[in-house]
């Protein structure tokens, strides 16, 4: 069922992609075996893909946001090399909407700050956010 969530991420229909980002964010919260199980079968860098892409409007932006803070959320922390390729995708979503003021921009920043939290319970974690940023 992991597998196909994630196929879904990357579909064109933006309805389907953003319930597949929502359903793996929510799955990926339940803890760490399924977060992991999301996490192997690719879903860190196909949602930041759709953080970056923003074409598919504010809303889908913010969903993506929100899942990578669960998909970087838990103990056992995640793989620091599963990590790293959406590091630069947090760095520029803070840069995004470190202004913003209100409604969705306010949320996909908040999504973005938790996410980049989670990371920094690691050392590597810190180090990767302020290397890149």
């Amino acid at each position: 069922v992991l597998e196909q969530i994630v196929r879904h991420i990357g579909s064109a229909d933006t309805d389907l992609l953003q319930q597949a980002v929502w359903a793996a964010g929510y799955i990926a919260s339940d803890g760490a075996p399924l977060r992991d199980g999301l996490v192997n079968a690719g879903a860190l860098p196909l949602v930041a893909a759709v953080v970056d892409d923003g074409t598919r409007g504010i809303a889908v932006t913010r969903t993506a946001c929100w899942a990578l803070s669960s998909l970087c959320r838990g103990k056992p922390p995640v793989a620091i090399d599963a990590i790293k390729p959406v590091i630069p995708t947090l760095v520029r979503t803070l840069r995004q909407f470190g202004h913003a003021v209100d409604g969705d921009e306010v949320g996909a920043l908040i999504d973005t700050l938790l996410a980049c939290s989670n990371l920094c319970e690691q050392k590597e974690g810190i180090e990767l956010i302020v290397t890149c940023g």
